[in-house]
This record gives structure tokens, C-alpha cells and sequence, in this order.
């Protein structure tokens, strides 16, 4: 492969089956990992020590934190205030990646995500996260945001009929097996395409609902947990197949399930009658049909990270 001048160059870092990719332009070595100090059970404060100096920890996000010593390597990187090393399983050798094919963080991720990481490159193995070495706060949690009275209103508004036509999929039952069937709804017109993606990366340090990033026309693609994201319990893993759905602002990916139908806009509904635990600011409308409830996410809230 030929590189250019304007590549970026990238080294592999990886813990368990975390990957991400680090601009070599930030790293300052790449240490052992048998000189960790301080390191307590499970990850948590410490530092590494080489040659008379010391540096902090810290753990690849998203990944298991490592162990107390002897963990593979620590790769160690200028970030703003000052030199981090970065406990990890193993690097990779450097590779080179065209800049064309570093993108902007697709949308659905989470702002927790957006701050740890500067892009996304689409490589030939498929597509790797690039760390943001500007980002120390990568422990940083955020609050869900609560909902406010108008929006929770708004969504419970009741409706006589489906107001129109709507993609049904990702169906689960609850509060458990043997409960009312619950779905999520899109409008049809909102529906770029149902595809069967290759096998993509897991997203590291990305919001609970985040499941995957994949690969769609080209560009990167964030698989999400629609349920998990509107609070209801997590979908059950099921066949690769795959919604698009347009946000506005992007796409998300939103797994099928066992299969997807048209609810007409005729349909006879009443709004959600059961206590859902939901997020109500992210969802546009809730309403029961004769056989399932219907969840309609409000996917302006995804936001722009």
C-alpha cells in the first residue's frame, strides 16, 4: 500500500475486545506494562514509572480496566495537561489511513462518547474509533437528562388513530416474558433502508445504548438499542438485519428483530394506558393498539454526537 504525505497514521490499541486508534503524531513511547505502580484490583488510580519519571494511568474507555501489573503495555501520549500512559492489551503496527476516510462522529453516541474521541476511520477491516488524546476526562459520567413536563404531556397525548403510517420492529414483551408486546415505531417515510450489516466494532466508552458501529453506503453508522434508549429494558439479541433510520441531523442503525411490519395510519389506537418506564423527553408518542404497544421515539433527542 502506498502512503501518502496527508495519511494519518495510526497505532491499533486494544483491551479485550475494545480497539481504538491513536494519531502516532500524539504518542511518546510505548512501555511495557511490568513497571505499574500503585495500580489497585480492577484498574483505579496509579501510576507508571520509567526512567526516574511517572506518569498517571490511565484505562482504554469502554474496556475492562486492567490488572495490577505486567498488563501488556502502556502506551504513553501528550494530552493537555500533560503526559498519560494508556493500559492497555497489546498495539498493533502503525497503519496509514487516507484523512478522506476519517469522518466526523456519527450521531446516537452519546456527548460522553463525543468528548473521548476526535472521528471515526473507515479502514479496511472496518471502522476504528480515533481517540481524542485532548479528552483526560474520559471517567466522566453524565446525567440523564430529566425530562420536562411539556414534553412528558406532549408525548402522552392521546390519539383515536395512528397518525400515520408506521415501521414496526424490535419487539419485546413487558415487564417479562408473557407481557403485552411493545415496539418500536417509525414513520415509513423515515426509513432509509433495512440492510444486513457486516460485523462492525463495539463502541468504546459510548452510551448503554450504543451497540455497534458498522459500516453503511461507505460511512460509519451507529447500531443503537431503541428500547434501551427510550428506557425499556434492553432488546434480546437477534438476527443482523438492520433499520436506517434518517434523524434529521443523520442516521442511526436500529436492529430489526424477529421481523418488521406496517401499521396503517387507520389503525385504531388509545394512548399507553400502562405505566412504562419511560424517558419520556425522547419519546414523540406511546398509544396501544389491539395487540401491542407502539413506542415512537423522538430522534431529534439523539442530538448531533
Amino acid at each position: 500500500m502506498t502512503t501518502s504525505a496527508s495519511d494519518l497514521r495510526l497505532i491499533r490499541c486494544t483491551t479485550g475486545d475494545v480497539t481504538v486508534g491513536l494519531d502516532v503524531r500524539h504518542v511518546a513511547a510505548v512501555e511495557r506494562g511490568d513497571q505499574l505502580a500503585g495500580r489497585q484490583p480492577g484498574g483505579g488510580p496509579g501510576v507508571f514509572r520509567a526512567r526516574d519519571a511517572e506518569w498517571p494511568l490511565a484505562d482504554l474507555p469502554g474496556a475492562p480496566a486492567g490488572r495490577v501489573a505486567g498488563y501488556g503495555h502502556v502506551v504513553l501520549f501528550d494530552g493537555p495537561g500533560g503526559r498519560v500512559g494508556l493500559v492497555v492489551d497489546r498495539v498493533s503496527a502503525v497503519e496509514s489511513v487516507p484523512r478522506a476516510a476519517v469522518t466526523p462522529l456519527p450521531i446516537g453516541l452519546g456527548e460522553e462518547w463525543a468528548r473521548k474521541f476526535s472521528g471515526v476511520a473507515v479502514t479496511a477491516t472496518g471502522p476504528l474509533a480515533v481517540l481524542a488524546t485532548g479528552a483526560p476526562e474520559w471517567a466522566a459520567r453524565d446525567a440523564a437528562a430529566a425530562p420536562t413536563a411539556a414534553a412528558a404531556a406532549a408525548a402522552r397525548e392521546g390519539r383515536s388513530f395512528v397518525p400515520t403510517r408506521l415501521v414496526t420492529f424490535s419487539r419485546t414483551e413487558y415487564p417479562g416474558p408473557g407481557g403485552r408486546a411493545t415496539s418500536i415505531g417509525v414513520p415509513v417515510e423515515a426509513v432509509a433502508e433495512v440492510y444486513d450489516p457486516d460485523p462492525g466494532s463495539r463502541v468504546p466508552g459510548a452510551a448503554d445504548h450504543a451497540r455497534e458501529l458498522v459500516v453503511w453506503r461507505g460511512r460509519p453508522l451507529v447500531v443503537i438499542d431503541a428500547l434501551r434508549w427510550v428506557g425499556l429494558p434492553a432488546a434480546a439479541p437477534g438476527s443482523r438485519r438492520v433499520v436506517v433510520v434518517r434523524t434529521g441531523s443523520g442516521a442511526v442503525g436500529v436492529p430489526a428483530g424477529a421481523a418488521a411490519q406496517i401499521l396503517p395510519a387507520s389503525t385504531p389506537c388509545v394512548a399507553a394506558r400502562r405505566n412504562l418506564p419511560l424517558r419520556w423527553s425522547r419519546v414523540a408518542a406511546a398509544f396501544d393498539t389491539s395487540d401491542q404497544t407502539v413506542v415512537v421515539p423522538d430522534w431529534s433527542r439523539l442530538g448531533s454526537t
